[in-house]
């Protein structure tokens, strides 16, 4: 009768408690029990992720009977959990010898075969369940295989279908946000994905899909944020919240904290490189030259056109005393840049910052702005090296106040300004 308080798997923990204390109160083993109760026990299990132990009850009920429907069935998609794709297939095809038309092993199998990359043998056995029964698995499946084919009409009439099949799939809306999104549809993307949050709000994924969606493509910081500290909050070590969080504290000028999170982030997964351009500039805002030049090395080598980051290295190496390393770097550098350009004009200086005149004259003359508020900024960082603070102050002073977006640098000059007291 524990069962008849069942409503949903919220409630596995507790019923299946109240199971097991019957089941040792009367001293009742697994092979006691009838077809139905295993069933309902296996269910139980799985519903409360208990994956092991759902697996030893339902291998009970197939010792019984080798071709169990629901033994079978349960076992496929326990070895699915565990990343056993082959022996999830060999469980599904024992059924389907016995049970052709099963809609639900025709499905699980075409999603098998299209995790696994196999698209015609998925594309069969998704429209083979489909044929004989209409369900919402199948209809995902194949919206996916319309998504992969850029086909995004027929991808999203799947999507619906399922919807009006199936309300409460939060998949559906979260594979038709993203239908929506390849088609440039924001507000509709943002809607849907809102909506998977709404039914399924302790899924860390679908935040993590709002908080790149609001933040890359709608211009809401603070939904972004938001998003991104509530994925943290369900899943502490998910490596994209942590990204995302410091990406987007980044752009709100919340420095200290997003480099705090850029450190966590590079430290986690040092072969995933998206961190290191921007947590090169924070380190080296920080004044932290080990880091910022380790940073700048490797952002420079996936970006070997931006001379930032030979600047942040060799900058980095005269501040820690090593000149010889520095004007290595520079000289590498400098044949990158066409002479007499402001960007080749820099390394030269840097190496030699004696004659600022030529410098001072190409930044005068540079009609791209950006590139003269940068330099600008590495010019009064020489200044600093060279031991000169009132031109250094004078070089920050003359780019603070500027108001350009993505530029790290004007960020950064009021950081180095801040330090030279002023």
């Amino acid at each position: 009768n524990s069962m008849s308080t069942y409503k949903g798997p919220q409630d596995a923990p507790r019923v299946l408690a109240e199971v097991e204390k019957r089941m040792a109160a009367e001293k009742r083993p697994l092979d006691t029990l009838s077809r139905s109760d295993l069933i309902q026990y296996g269910g139980l299990q799985l519903a409360d992720h208990r994956i092991k132990p759902a697996e030893t009850t339902f291998t009970a009920l197939l010792t019984r009977d080798p071709k169990d429907r629901e033994a079978l069935y349960s076992l496929s998609l326990i070895a699915l959990a565990q990343g056993q794709n082959t022996q999830s297939q060999t469980y599904l095809d024992r059924l389907l010898t016995d049970y052709p038309k099963d809609w639900q092993a025709l499905s699980l199998k075409g999603q098998i075969a299209l995790a696994d990359g196999k698209k015609p043998l998925a594309r069969q056995a998704i429209e083979a369940s489909l044929n004989v029964h209409e369900n919402s698995d199948a209809l995902l499946g194949m919206a996916q295989l319309a998504e992969s084919a850029k086909k995004w009409k027929d991808a999203e009439n799947y999507l619906d279908r399922a919807i009006r099949l199936d309300p409460s799939n939060d998949e559906a809306f979260s594979s038709l946000s993203r239908v929506d999104q390849a088609q440039e549809k924001w507000y509709s993307a943002e809607k849907d994905i809102s909506q998977a949050i709404t039914l399924s709000p302790a899924d860390p994924w679908h935040y993590l899909d709002r908080a790149r969606l609001c933040w890359v493509h709608l211009y809401k910081p603070d939904q972004a944020l938001a998003d991104a500290n509530k994925v943290l909050q369900l899943d502490p070590q998910n490596f994209f919240g942590h990204l995302y969080r410091a990406q987007i504290l980044d752009s709100k000028n919340k420095t200290s904290e997003a480099w705090s999170e850029y450190q966590w982030v590079i430290k986690s997964k040092p072969q995933d490189r998206a961190a290191y351009p921007p947590a090169t500039m924070l380190a080296f805002q920080y004044k932290d030259w080990t880091q910022a030049a380790a940073l700048a090395r490797v952002a420079a080598q996936d970006y070997p056109g931006e001379y930032a980051f030979p600047l942040i290295e060799a900058l980095s190496a005269q501040f820690q005393h090593k000149p010889a390393l520095a004007q290595q770097i520079l000289q590498a550098a400098s044949l990158r840049y066409a002479p007499g350009t402001a960007e080749n004009e820099i390394f030269r200086f840097v190496m030699s910052p004696v004659d600022a005149f030529t410098m001072n004259d190409l930044l005068s003359k540079e009609k791209d702005k950006s590139v003269r508020v940068r330099l600008r900024f590495y010019e009064g960082c020489e200044y600093v090296a060279a031991g000169d603070p009132s031109s250094a102050k004078a070089a920050f002073q003359s780019i603070v106040g500027e108001q350009m977006i993505g530029i790290p640098e004007i960020r950064m000059a009021q950081s180095w300004l801040k330090d030279l007291g002023s």
